[in-house]
């Protein structure tokens, strides 16, 4: 017990880990509300130029012709030039008359010359599109009696793109503040590494005394764990409520699994953050500064400083999206909010709980054998 009083005594004192884990959190939220939320307010843009090529599969693609012809006429979010002419289509891409092009074969293929909002707007809507065109496929089948267009218009699109203006203007600037979140997930792992210094007998004067007692260290780190859990977790809340109650961002209906998505990152940063404090051989400084510049690089590889990069890695680099904790983070939280299948969510889930337990246990490997010539 009188351990468990000096941790959470410790962990509550620590005015350095509490700013760069709380308020600085809740200081970069203000500022993405303040910058962001109206330059991603794309009823401020014109409607995107793209071009379609007509190829066979697109003209006998009716749902689809009529998908784009919802966005061109009903949302005025695009125009489309067809042309069966690709290298026609190209020259107008390369001359930025277009911002994409897409060719409708077996799968839909986006081709663009770079990366911009338009870009990203286009490619959540092909994104959604997939998304939805089964649904759409089955209400066909079952309503052959009714126009395909006005089938169409009374499709309940409203978590997706295809909805009202008000609901796809949000996301570009959701997807930094999910980041947010995922960042204070993240940085649960400089918890971690600073509770290493208690179970160490060569970092600290409590690790020689814990070293020293008889006690279990499975027992020990997991208690320690159980301390930083409840910390990182009251952090998240916090965060959470200021940003769902103060800022009024509107993260759906899927609370439960947001929830959920949270408590497996925050296990997963914090075991991160054991393995790098049991496994790094540098000093003090040079851990955190390693755990600081891993946390960021993971938070801009998922969208953090520009939304296109989470499309960009999705789309060229897969792998390193299901590899990269923070990407899985803020994907679970879009996911939950935009398309009606979860189910990646629970994917996602299960690979941060897996990551976690191979990182917790091959720490715990390392701090078993730890041992001293003297104490």
């Amino acid at each position: 017990m009188k351990y468990i009083y000096y941790r959470l005594k410790s962990l509550v004192n620590d005015k350095v880990m509490l700013f760069w884990t709380l308020l600085f959190p809740l200081i970069l939220s203000l500022l993405f509300q303040a910058l962001l939320k109206d330059v991603y307010d794309t009823s401020k843009f014109q409607t995107i130029p793209i071009g379609i090529i007509e190829t066979k599969a697109y003209q006998e693609d009716t749902q689809f012709q009529m998908i784009l012809e919802l966005m061109q006429d009903e949302y005025e979010l695009i125009t489309m030039t067809l042309s069966s002419d690709q290298a026609e289509l190209r020259h107008m891409l390369e001359n930025n008359e277009i911002v994409a092009i897409i060719e409708k074969g077996e799968e839909i293929k986006l081709i663009v010359d770079s990366n911009s909002i338009e870009v990203t707007i286009v490619s959540a809507i092909m994104d959604s599109y997939i998304q939805q065109s089964s649904t759409i496929t089955r209400l066909i089948e079952k309503s052959d009696s009714i126009p395909l267009e006005e089938l169409l218009k009374n499709i309940d699109f409203s978590n997706s793109y295809f909805g009202e203006t008000e609901q796809w203007k949000y996301s570009l600037y959701v997807i930094h503040i999910y980041t947010v979140l995922a960042m204070v997930c993240l940085f649960g792992a400089h918890w971690g590494v600073k509770s290493t210094e208690y179970l160490q007998a060569n970092l600290s004067p409590v690790g020689i005394r814990i070293n020293l007692a008889p006690i279990s260290k499975l027992r020990l780190i997991l208690t320690d764990v159980s301390l930083v859990f409840v910390c990182t977790s009251v952090e998240n809340i916090v965060l959470f409520g200021f940003l769902k109650y103060i800022l009024k961002v509107d993260f759906g209906q899927h609370t439960a699994l947001i929830i959920a998505v949270t408590i497996a990152g925050s296990l997963l940063s914090i075991s991160l953050g054991y393995l790098a404090g049991v496994v790094m051989k540098a000093n003090k400084g040079m851990r955190e500064m390693v755990v600081t510049a891993t946390t960021l690089i993971f938070s801009f590889l998922s969208g953090m400083q520009r939304a296109e990069i989470k499309y960009f890695i999705e789309r060229n680099l897969p792998i390193l999206a299901y590899l990269n904790p923070a990407a899985l983070i803020t994907d679970s939280y879009y996911v939950t909010y935009y398309y009606s299948d979860v189910s990646k969510v629970y994917t996602n889930i299960a690979l941060l709980l897996t990551y976690a337990l191979i990182a917790s246990f091959i720490a715990y490997r390392r701090v078993r054998k730890l041992s001293y010539d003297s104490i």
